[in-house]
């Protein structure tokens, strides 16, 4: 099988995005989901723009008829007394998240950029246009691009004393 750069990157992608998504699943197929209710906004201050202060909504909700209180992540502009899914794991349910995109999918999908990019880097610093990677079932082989990588023949160049 022949692999181009650009493949190798659509592969990263989907194992990234894989990765991210068999991770949330499996939070999702042992956590508990209920609904809870914005009771507050903590602050947090920017000393140096308090202009540029955010606040991230308190949320209460029941487990077991335990009351819990938790603070879930900055800046997603919800108001208090809205209601919400609320997804927890029953030994740590202050640990809870909202159940929305924003709230449960987003930050690990920001988060899988970084090695999505350094592993597009390295495949994009290691491989020139054209290059192929061929994989069998004796391992991996790298063919270059044979117009790159052609050797300058020394006698076809012109000569620097000549100008």
């Amino acid at each position: 099988m022949k692999l181009s750069r650009v493949h190798l990157i659509i592969i990263n992608l989907i194992v990234v995005v894989l990765f991210v998504g068999i991770n949330r699943y499996r939070y999702i197929s042992s956590a508990i989901i209920t609904e809870g209710i914005v009771v507050g906004q903590k602050k947090y201050e920017n000393k140096t723009f308090p202009e540029d202060s955010e606040y991230a909504p308190v949320i209460e909700f029941y487990n077991d008829e335990d009351r819990v209180i938790f603070t879930a992540d900055r800046n997603l502009g919800y108001k208090n007394g809205e209601v919400h899914k609320i997804i927890y794991k029953k030994k740590n349910p202050r640990n809870a998240k909202i159940y929305s995109f924003n709230g449960f999918w987003l930050g690990p999908l920001i988060m899988s950029i970084v090695p999505f990019i350094i592993i597009s880097a390295l495949i994009f610093g290691f491989m020139s246009k054209g290059d192929r990677i061929i994989f069998s079932s004796k391992g991996f082989k790298r063919i270059k691009n044979k117009k790159i990588s052609k050797s300058i023949d020394s006698k076809n160049l012109p000569d620097q004393n000549s100008r």
